[in-house]
């Protein structure tokens, strides 16, 4: 016997199927406690502050989904209007 006859051929050999879970990136840092700029003046820090105190344990991936949920709305309005106000 031969060592190359005594090795499975890898032709036969198929990947498995990729699954939605594979697919799917993770932005680094997303299961990471959320910490907010202090000193930020961004509608969108400001309102990362003031969700923060409300919610010490969320994530990145937490606020993200609240940021987008309420940027294009009344709530990112007032955000908006909070941060023309501050003095830079």
């Amino acid at each position: 016997m031969t060592p190359s006859s005594s090795i499975a051929s890898t032709s036969s050999i198929t990947a498995p199927p990729a699954t939605a879970a594979s697919k799917t990136k993770v932005a680094k840092g997303s299961a990471c406690p959320y910490q907010p700029s202090k000193t930020s003046k961004t509608p969108r820090g400001l309102c990362a502050i003031n969700w923060m105190a409300k919610h010490p344990k969320a994530t990145v991936a937490d606020f993200a989904a609240h940021w987008d949920s309420v940027k294009g709305g009344e709530t990112g309005n007032l955000w908006i209007g909070l941060s023309n106000q501050c003095p830079c």
